[in-house]
């Protein structure tokens, strides 16, 4: 297997290779994926939706699994109704659920009982998941055995699987497992009450990573000899199975870095440490249990658990697998935490009462416009490089530029009295986001988000299913049956799969207040774009007058005559006021994933959108009358940000009438405030009162994307126009 590295194409990096990823697979009579395993069982004469009677019932028996509780499943069952004209082969809940465990389902649950208070252990066996796993059929379009090319944005193009293959037998195929945990209030904690007071903090931490290893256990001769396992495709290869990830568990206590050895009052300053070392950890740990107390113990911010789970497991980096936390570093730690607070104490800008939600996130698409004009300049160079951040962090391209600006500009805020110091644990988290999306690829795919969500999926909602007393036992067995009921379902998917290949559909789902309309796709311009109206107008046969009173169109029909001396100059018809146009709500964009930059983008703001009036001919697209604002100033070397004014004509604002297909894609623009806001502004008025604009790259993240690409071919250019002069 051969290497070669290349940059390209900004700051993704690529690889190609030669060799192959993955074992040579092969087959084994009587070896198959459960999926397999059930259709050979509908082969020997079992019915298709056994142990239900017919495809009815497997209907009612998943509604019912999904959607009632116990209680409720067994009153639904014994109504009349239910018992003399459904007429199920199952008359209440203790039959019905004797049939739902008679499902394939995943790995079984298993209960560990450890020390001498009674504390539980509830798990399942990580092989055998990753066997329940890399065996679906449903995976099998997703898994990868072969590369030629490595672009770092998946966790199989990035260097830590690369790297790890080298150390692995040829052919071998890897299943890297990524770790999440996430506390809970519906579970009580135990109290080690058999502790002293000052005792009972390490032993939490020294239980924690006990209870781990037991979990891991598993991984420790899956990782040293691998696995044979039946991948999605029925091949059989061996896998072996390491912890690549996790967020964020080690040895070290909460001030102190987990992945380098720097102190804890210069976490501050641009990244120079050198990174833990696993050996070097273990042998200080052990020094100090034998009574040597070496001094880097304190100086490393360890702890005495002399057992960690990551101790024993092959082939793993602890402090390399610690991955970046977008929710709790960026969103939250870095922005919400500090760089807010910083500017809440410059005047200018107004206190937050209460963060609920996901505000902190919907402030950063807005932030840095709000504050532009009412801080210093060197504060907005700094709240730029932070959002900078917080958005190249999200994308699958990253840079590091953003941090290095604001390390050159953040004394400002010592000068002006915010912050006396810049030791925060989070913030120097950001300098290791670059070594690790180099390693295990996009941020996002590690985003704490997960498991948060897991965390109602597995915790909240089976505590809430239970009847509240010996719990956990029941909490259990209402995942495995959940998880058969999915099993099931997924076999049929792909059953029906198998069968017959369907279109696929392309669906647009809103969650707007707006009532619901149907919408239907007309003709476009633009090759990758769609643009989606409503099949029929919601208000119909409107007047000029409505259109010039309600929308806004105030140059309505001399723009409209416009338009048809330009694309009907043989009309003789004459637009007038006794004119009806049938006036939809909204257009809907549907962009392609990889939208293509204009060389020159205007800026527009659409009054209406309707149909052209049948008198004057038979024309199937749409047309928007609209508002045109100045073409875009050179970004301001500050805020980043570009700035918009009304386009005027004769003193009148510039509209015209445009195709509806000619618009490319929404924008956001904010008002330029300044250093207060003018009293008479409303979020009704602003747009109507406001003369000058920014347009808002941090709405979100494909705007962010766009504006940086756009910024980029603008450097390149003028690198171009500079090398011409020189040549000159």
């Amino acid at each position: 297997m051969s290497r070669r590295r290349s940059r390209n194409d900004g700051d993704l990096l690529t690889l190609e290779h030669s060799g192959t990823y993955g074992a040579e697979p092969y087959e084994i009579s009587g070896t198959s994926t459960k999926f397999w395993y059930q259709r050979y069982k509908e082969g020997e004469g079992e019915d298709e939706w056994a142990p239900f009677c017919d495809k009815e019932e497997w209907g009612l028996a998943e509604w019912l699994v999904k959607s009632l509780g116990q209680t409720r499943t067994d009153e639904f069952l014994k109504l009349p109704i239910t018992q003399n004209c459904t007429k199920p082969s199952f008359h209440n809940n203790r039959l019905f659920l004797q049939k739902v465990d008679e499902l394939l389902h995943g790995p079984a649950w298993s209960c560990k009982k450890s020390l001498h208070e009674d504390v539980e252990l509830w798990m399942r066996d990580l092989v055998e998941c990753i066997k329940d796993l890399i065996g679906n059929p449903l995976f099998k379009e997703h898994m990868d055995e072969a590369g030629s090319q490595q672009l770092i944005d998946d966790m199989w193009t990035a260097d830590w699987w690369w790297d790890k293959q080298k150390e692995l037998p040829e052919g071998a195929t890897i299943a890297p497992i990524i770790l999440a945990s996430d506390k809970t209030m519906y579970l009580p904690a135990t109290k080690l009450d058999c502790f002293t007071s000052d005792a009972c903090s390490l032993a939490g931490y020294r239980l924690f990573h006990h209870c781990v290893s037991l979990l891991l256990e598993p991984l420790i001769a899956a990782g040293e000899d691998g696995i044979d396992m039946v991948c999605a495709d029925s091949f059989i290869r061996r896998v072996y199975h390491i912890l690549a990830a996790y967020c964020l568990i080690s040895c070290c206590k909460e001030n102190h870095c987990p992945k380098c050895l720097v102190a804890a009052n210069e976490q501050g300053n641009p990244l120079n440490s050198l990174m833990q070392d696993v050996e070097l950890t273990r042998e200080i740990l052990e020094r100090w249990r034998s009574g040597q107390h070496p001094v880097e113990f304190d100086e490393y911010g360890l702890r005495a658990v002399y057992k960690p789970f990551w101790a024993n497991l092959p082939h793993t980096n602890i402090f390399m697998a610690f991955t970046p936390d977008l929710l709790h570093q960026l969103h939250k730690g870095v922005f919400k935490d500090h760089l807010v607070k910083w500017c809440l104490d410059i005047k200018g800008i107004s206190n937050i009462k209460q963060w609920t939600g996901t505000e902190h996130k919907e402030m950063q698409h807005v932030f840095m416009a709000l504050i532009t004009g009412a801080v210093p300049s060197q504060v907005a160079i700094v709240t730029r490089s932070i959002l900078d951040f917080c958005y190249y962090a999200q994308l699958h391209t990253h840079m590091s530029k953003s941090l290095d600006v604001f390390h050159a500009n953040k004394d400002v805020l010592k000068e002006l009295g915010v912050r006396e110091h810049f030791n925060i644990p989070k913030l120097h988290q950001l300098s290791h986001y670059v070594q690790s999306i180099k390693l295990f690829g996009a941020a996002d795919r590690f985003n704490t988000e997960l498991p948060e969500r897991l965390h109602i999926d597995f915790t909240k909602d089976t505590y809430h299913a239970s009847n509240k007393c010996d719990y956990e036992e029941q909490m259990v067995l209402w995942l495995q049956r959940q998880e058969a009921i999915f099993w099931r379902t997924s076999y049929l998917e792909w059953m029906a799969k198998c069968s017959t290949q369907t279109e696929p559909e392309c669906e647009y789902n809103s969650d707007s207040d707006a009532e619901n309309e149907d919408f239907d796709v007309v003709p476009v311009v633009s090759q990758d774009i769609v643009h989606v109206l409503a099949k029929t107008p919601p208000h119909p046969r409107q007047s000029v007058q409505h259109l010039e009173t309600i929308h806004g169109t105030i140059n309505f029909l001399p723009a409209f005559k416009s338009f048809l001396q330009k694309h009907f100059p043989h009309n003789h018809i004459m637009p007038s006021y006794q004119d009806h146009f049938d006036v939809f709500r909204q257009v809907v964009i549907i962009l392609p994933p990889d939208p293509c930059v204009s060389e020159s983008p205007k800026c527009l703001r659409v009054r209406a959108i309707f149909t052209l009036p049948h008198q004057f001919g038979v024309y199937s697209r749409p047309l928007a009358y609209i508002e045109w604002f100045t073409p875009f100033r050179e970004a301001d070397q500050t805020t980043g940000l570009r700035q918009v004014s009304r386009s005027t004509r004769c003193l009148r604002r510039n509209g015209a009438m445009i195709h509806v297909d000619e618009i490319i894609r929404p924008c956001h623009l904010i008002p330029k405030m300044g250093q207060s806001v003018n009293p008479m502004w409303t979020s009704a008025n602003m747009y109507e009162l406001a003369s000058e604009f920014y347009l808002n790259t941090f709405i979100n993240l494909e705007t962010f994307s766009l504006e940086a690409t756009i910024c980029r071919q603008d450097a390149q250019v003028a690198h171009k126009d500079i090398g011409r002069r020189r040549e000159k």
